[in-house]
């Protein structure tokens, strides 16, 4: 079947780009908007600088095991949502607070700690943006809060609420099927994209429910529509969407002003603790130097923390 050259042409057209104003809330005032969570993450990494050197870019990393994020972040105490629901649960969640509760560090250099669903807000004079740093060597009890959302917007709730698995990610792909070499898209009637191109009708010139569906599920338009509402949805709506998906949630810790984990600078740090006995000889002393800078490198640290994370998981149809 073809599709209405109105919805053909639209992104091209030049004229007003769609508005978002029919994407509102239905919930009412006083109905709760979704389940609140609170989680205490241990996090424990444990290497040597050598070894967190030939990780490369996934070295010094935490997350839970694969498979285990359900177990361990969704809301499992009933009996009404399947692994199915929970996963899609998750990749909505809406970050409240974060808290480091308490931490203590081995390695004997600063650390900077990235979290994947917390802005790095805590910068260095080189540009290194962390979540926080860490001291070498350090002990801290006094809990530290690491972000807090700021207040949560209506516009937030009803997209979650609406359209609980699109994501500013995945948006021109779930419920998108493309044809090879074709300049058109099959597009699932429940898109947030479909209910855009509803609500702006008067600007497009075509109403998307006269269109055929395919399977009574399918509607059928243009990859230059679906990009041009797409970037539309990003821009207007999704950018004050703050929702992040916990089942990628990760920590990971990176050696700060250093070119690397076994970058020696000029060797103050590694040498610290370095003391010689009395009566070596001059080549005895090079060797203690070498084997203590070869321990530097190579005894394993450790950097252990307790974080506690305040979450909100969308209510479930």
């Amino acid at each position: 079947m073809s599709h209405s050259p109105q919805l053909q042409q639209q992104a091209t057209s030049g004229g007003k780009p769609p508005s978002c104003e029919g994407i509102k809330s239905d919930v009412p005032e006083h109905e709760t908007r979704g389940t609140i969570m609170e989680r205490i993450l241990h996090i424990n990494i444990t290497n040597s600088l050598g070894n967190l050197a030939l990780a490369g870019p996934h070295g010094g990393i935490w997350k839970p095991v694969d498979g285990l994020q359900t177990k361990l972040f969704a809301n499992l105490d009933s009996d009404a949502i399947d692994a199915s629901a929970a996963t899609t649960q998750l990749n909505c969640a809406v970050i409240h607070k974060v808290t480091l509760l308490e931490h203590q560090s081995t390695f004997p250099v600063p650390l900077g700690v990235e979290i994947n669903c917390v802005p790095s807000r805590e910068v260095t004079e080189l540009g290194q943006k962390f979540a926080y740093t860490v001291l070498p060597h350090s002990v801290n009890s006094n809990a530290h809060t690491v972000y807090e959302t700021e207040i949560l917007n209506d516009e937030m709730y009803a997209w979650h609420k609406e359209f609980p698995t699109y994501t500013a990610a995945n948006l021109d792909s779930e419920g998108v099927i493309p044809v090879n070499g074709q300049p058109f898209v099959f597009i699932d009637c429940n898109h947030p994209v479909v209910s855009l191109l509803r609500h702006n009708s008067h600007l497009i010139g075509c109403d998307i429910d006269t269109q055929k569906k395919i399977e009574g599920q399918w509607f059928k338009i243009s990859r230059q529509v679906l990009q041009c509402c797409c970037d539309t949805l990003r821009r207007k709506v999704l950018s004050k969407v703050t929702s992040h998906d916990l089942n990628t949630l990760s920590l990971q810790i990176h050696r700060i002003n250093a070119d690397g984990w076994e970058d020696l600078q000029d060797g103050t740090i590694a040498m610290r603790n370095f003391k010689l006995k009395s009566g070596l000889t001059a080549e005895e002393e090079e060797e203690a130097k070498r084997k203590h800078l070869k321990n530097f490198v190579s005894t394993p640290y450790s950097y252990l923390a307790r974080i506690k994370i305040r979450y909100e998981l969308p209510t479930t149809a």
